[in-house]
């Protein structure tokens, strides 16, 4: 059976699976409707970027401290009520935009949004942990929420687009919202898959980054955050570049279509290579694929190196969402989780400054060298860090292997020598 429907196919796991996905569909419809709701008003795109950032860094900063309640008072207490203060912060968004208030209560409404935002990704891969306790399982899984985002990625931009112009600038927003109300309050009831709640964890004692491992996998994903927040910038530029912005729609898509191919691909092939070995080879491919973009003028050309650089995506973010439950205990788990999605956010809230300037100064073209020296830096920052993060990826893969022996010895009164949980690894 296909590793992808084999984990689905565990008990609670297809609902929590559809719940996940239902609510995460907001991320690609909410953050384009505060633009398109603050453009409305105010004419503004920098404003409406100023507000959006505002949401999304107070996000990144005190997400890991909300899924650290998350951790110690479990799921079903904390979505309600990190939901209830998300929904009036927003809806209150809304209203000082429509209504006029003063800006500075924008700022803080939206700041106020971003920091109570139900952090869905983090909750359900912390679910699929204890569900798949096999690390090639848990790829696997991992593998569909990759998938996930990417489909949220790709249908809210155009869903948003539309629901702004044919109705109203707020429609994207309460969609959005209602949408994110929808599957949390599915995910919360579903307490069968829920990881159990730990009041006095183990692991409390230190900061996150303190765990070895940690301080790789963050940096790498700050690093991932600046690609992904250069290649949306310049693709819109270049297309007005070239003369030819019908085509910004086409171009946007390539990279999470690719990266939504590349997750189908990784959640039906077992997997027989380690999870390091998987992230440097794909690493490379990226940097190769984003280090002709200055060159580029043709926008097919452009196309297939979005193409390319989109399938080596999602074997680089399962592979560090997978590697994160080997670093950090379990009752930590989805505040590591939170705060590696964190280092993506940061890295895309500075490209979009970064990124943004040198195209209003110089144009697309000196813009793209930023993403690929991010792929470039992340390649080499991994491949010399790697050795950290492999140590606990072998340790956990030994770990599951004596675990599964000894059931199966118990399940069967035979001896555990020589059983396996899975094949063994390739080396990185």
């Amino acid at each position: 059976m296909l590793p992808a429907l084999a984990v689905l196919r565990r008990p609670g796991a297809a609902p929590m699976f559809a719940a996940g996905m239902l609510g995460r569909t907001a991320i690609g419809l909410a953050p384009l409707g505060v633009t398109f709701l603050v453009v409305g008003r105010t004419q503004s795109y920098a404003l409406a970027g100023a507000v959006g950032a505002s949401s999304t860094l107070s996000s990144a900063v005190v997400g890991r401290y909300t899924s650290r309640l998350v951790d110690r008072r479990g799921q079903a207490r904390m979505i309600p009520r990190l939901l209830g203060g998300h929904l009036l912060a927003m809806l209150g968004l809304v209203a000082a935009v429509e209504l006029g208030a003063p800006v500075p209560l924008w700022f803080l409404l939206a700041a106020l949004g971003g920091a109570l935002v139900v952090n869905l990704g983090a909750m359900t891969r912390a679910r699929w942990a204890g569900i798949a306790h096999a690390p090639q399982a848990r790829s696997a899984a991992f593998a569909l929420e990759s998938m996930s985002d990417e489909v949220a990625f790709m249908l809210g931009p155009p869903a948003a687009t539309a629901l702004a112009l044919a109705v109203a600038p707020a429609v994207p927003v309460l969609v959005g919202l209602a949408l994110l109300t929808a599957g949390a309050l599915l995910l919360a009831v579903q307490r069968g898959t829920e990881p159990a709640p730990a009041p006095a964890p183990a692991g409390a004692r230190g900061r996150l980054l303190r765990f070895a491992g940690m301080p790789v996998l963050c940096f790498l994903t700050l690093l991932m955050g600046l690609v992904f927040g250069t290649n949306t910038l310049t693709t819109v530029a270049f297309a007005d570049m070239i003369g030819r912005p019908g085509l910004t729609g086409v171009l946007l898509a390539m990279f999470p279509a690719a990266a939504l191919l590349g997750g189908a691909v990784l959640s039906v092939v077992p997997r027989r290579w380690s999870l390091t070995a998987q992230i440097r080879l794909a690493l490379l491919a990226l940097a190769l694929a984003l280090l002709p973009l200055p060159l580029v003028t043709s926008p097919v050309v452009f196309a297939v190196a979005a193409l390319l650089a989109g399938l080596s995506v999602p074997a680089v973010m399962v592979g560090v969402f997978s590697l994160v439950p080997a670093v950090v205990p379990r009752d930590r788990l989805t505040e590591a989780l939170a705060l590696s999605v964190a280092g993506i956010t940061v890295g895309v809230a500075c490209a979009s400054v970064l990124a943004g300037a040198i195209i209003d100064a110089h144009g697309p073209r000196w813009a793209f060298p930023v993403g690929a020296l991010a792929a470039v830096l992340a390649t080499a920052w991994f491949a010399a860090r790697h050795h950290v993060v492999r140590a606990a990826e072998q340790a956990e893969h030994v770990a599951a292997q004596a675990e599964h022996a000894a059931a199966s010895a118990a399940a069967s009164g035979a001896p555990t020598a020589g059983t396996d949980l899975e094949p063994s690894l390739s080396p990185a």
